[in-house]
């Protein structure tokens, strides 16, 4: 009876110990949260944002800051602010307005974006591996550590792709935030083990809306956001296939076992592409009443985007790399155009070149800023009366150039925003991505600069003013210290060690990554059947979307910017590809991962802890 009394107070002892040390780990690992996420929104909230910069950029930076007074921007009162209404897309601007309503800081806001990114990654990897039990062995301390480093992502201490007042920035999280949500949905297409079928298609329905609305608010943070799409078809792919392969199996064959998996196939792929379609039709019908076109940006969409599409393919012995529309093919254009002709002052002001600055046929202006330029023109010529009537206008002239048949380059173009090259052109493209794959991947060049760099300068008093009603900040001006600098120091110190430390840590989860991902190909290959095969063979998928997507950004960047000097490369590279970080930060963590999956596998271990998929139906 002692002894038996004696058994029963060891026991309830180790429970109460057990009990104990795990009370204690649940409020270690909370006050450990709290900390990284109060950390890092103290030194985000007191880096210094480059207002020197935004006042001397009237073309980006504090164009931005100008959409996002509404009432201004949907009402133009000169010629000047009527050209430039449309040449950028409206999603920061909107941002801007939205957390001036709530009285966030910006700061506070790019921050909160970055931890809501890394939350969506996190959740999403973890619901995704989790699928054959690696939940278990990722504890929540390994969890917490991947959202550390997604959070402290080095591009938001970065001076040129972090600190500028301008939509570069903001891609990062917002990139981040969509890529947890893929991943989120792809783990929602099988179904859970205790969800009820009800809960199961509710759950999944909602998280493809909340995917079509933030891929609808990223498409019109910049102009240039196909680049994403590869990643989002593989992931409308994968959940498609997971669907299809769920259904089959629950409804059989017959008509029911054929058709129903098909169309809920294609309900799970529509359900984004639909929110994301009323959203564009949306942001169309706003422009369309305000400005009488519906197109969110004419640099790339409209007839005078589509009159640079059409120089841009004309043959010209001078055409560079670097000079994409040479004097002599506007001369070839107006000699083929009447209407072009009738409007001389148009082409007396495209002759003073790029901003008037030097003459178009002694430096042409770079690349894609011929666009830019003709807009100038316009509105310096008093010739941009309003949005409807100038796309009349150059509607006109193309269908000129149309008939005129004018002789056509050689070479491939990704988009008509940009010249042809041919293969040759684009292989020596190879500099400029080796450069961005450096920046973005393992964060060389990255650096933090001193504060004082970043001062406003008093010579642009209004201008400065502007930016601090609109981003709810106070800016420091040139020749100001102590306490308009206070803590700013301190943060840029932090931050430069953050950058150092994640440069040494690339060159160690870059290879476990890729090595992860050759593990799991092989597993998926070897485990034909079960929810192991299923997990890994999404995540693969992911993976190329994710790689693609990267490709296209790097490519794109490096069509435009390219040839340029060393300098020039480097700035360009981060602040162009800066959004590509997050994917591949993600993709690298997803294949350690899964290189954890396929040891698992290895051992033996997994066929306890991935039931089959006939067991996970039942």
């Amino acid at each position: 009876m002692e002894h038996r009394r004696a058994r029963s107070s060891r026991v309830h002892g180790h429970r109460a110990m057990t009990y104990s040390s795990s009370r204690f780990g649940a409020v270690s690992f909370r006050v450990a949260a709290v900390v990284a996420v109060l950390l890092r929104f103290l030194i985000g909230m007191h880096m210094p944002l480059d207002a020197y910069s935004a006042v001397r950029s009237p073309f980006d930076d504090l164009l931005m800051v100008r959409y996002a007074q509404l009432d201004a921007h949907f009402h133009p009162a000169t010629d000047w602010d009527q050209a430039f209404a449309l040449v950028k897309t409206m999603s920061f601007p909107y941002f801007l307005n939205l957390i001036g309503l709530l009285g966030i800081p910006y700061r506070a806001a790019l921050t909160a974006l970055y931890c809501l990114g890394a939350y969506a990654c996190v959740t999403g990897m973890r619901r995704l591996l989790s699928a054959c039990g690696l939940t278990d062995r990722f504890n929540r301390w390994v969890w917490l550590g991947v959202f550390v480093f997604l959070a402290y992502c080095p591009a938001t201490f970065d001076y040129d792709a972090g600190s500028k007042i301008y939509r570069e920035p903001m891609l990062v999280p917002v990139v981040m935030l969509l890529a947890g949500l893929m991943l989120i949905y792809v783990a929602s297409c099988w179904k859970p083990r205790r969800d009820t079928v009800l809960r199961q298609w509710s759950g999944m329905l909602a998280w493809g809306v909340l995917l079509g609305g933030v891929w609808s608010f990223y498409w019109y943070v910049k102009e240039s956001g196909i680049w994403l799409a590869p990643l989002l078809l593989m992931t409308l792919v994968s959940c498609g296939v997971l669907v299809f392969r769920r259904c089959h199996a629950s409804y059989g064959k017959g008509i029911a076992g054929r058709m129903v998996p098909v169309l809920l196939s294609v309900v799970v792929a529509l359900v984004p592409l639909g929110v994301f379609g009323g959203s564009v039709a949306a942001y169309r019908a706003v422009n369309e009443r305000y400005f009488g076109v519906p197109y969110a940006s004419i640099r790339t969409e409209g007839e005078i985007a589509g009159f640079f599409s059409r120089l841009y393919t004309v043959a010209s012995d001078e055409r560079t790399d670097g000079e994409w529309v040479p004097w002599s093919v506007v001369e070839k254009a107006q000699s083929v155009s009447p209407t072009l002709r009738a409007h001389p002052r148009i082409v007396e002001w495209m002759a003073k070149g790029q901003f008037g600055s030097a003459p178009w046929a002694e430096d042409p202006p770079d690349t894609d800023m011929g666009v830019w330029t003709l807009i100038w023109d316009l509105a310096q010529s008093g010739e941009f009366g309003d949005q409807r009537s100038v796309q009349d206008l150059f509607a006109r002239i193309n269908s000129e150039l149309d008939a005129a048949d004018l002789p056509q380059s050689e070479g491939l173009s990704p988009s008509k925003s940009v010249a042809p090259k041919t293969l040759r052109q684009v292989w020596a493209l190879h500099p400029s991505w080796w450069m961005s794959f450096r920046t973005s991947a393992l964060w060389r060049h990255y650096e933090v600069r001193s504060p004082d760099s970043y001062a406003c300068d008093t010579a642009h008093e209004s201008d400065c003013r502007l930016l601090e009603t609109t981003l709810g900040e106070s800016l420091p001006r040139q020749g100001e210290s102590g306490v308009a600098w206070r803590g700013t120091g301190l943060a840029t110190g932090i931050a430069g060690a953050i950058v150092r430390v994640y440069q040494a840590a690339a060159l160690l989860y870059l290879p476990l990554g890729f090595l992860g991902f050759l593990a799991a190909a092989f597993t998926a290959l070897r485990r034909r059947d079960g929810m192991l095969h299923r997990v890994t063979l999404a995540a693969f998928v992911f993976a190329v979307g994710a790689v693609g997507s990267v490709a296209a950004l790097m490519l794109a960047t490096s069509w435009v910017t390219y040839p340029e000097a060393v300098e020039a490369m480097i700035h360009h590279a981060k602040y162009y590809t800066a959004a590509a970080a997050p994917l591949i930060q993600l993709t690298a963590i997803t294949g350690i991962g899964l290189l954890a999956l396929a040891v698992s596998a290895r051992i033996g271990q997994s066929s306890h802890n991935c039931p089959n998929t006939a067991e996970h139906q039942s």
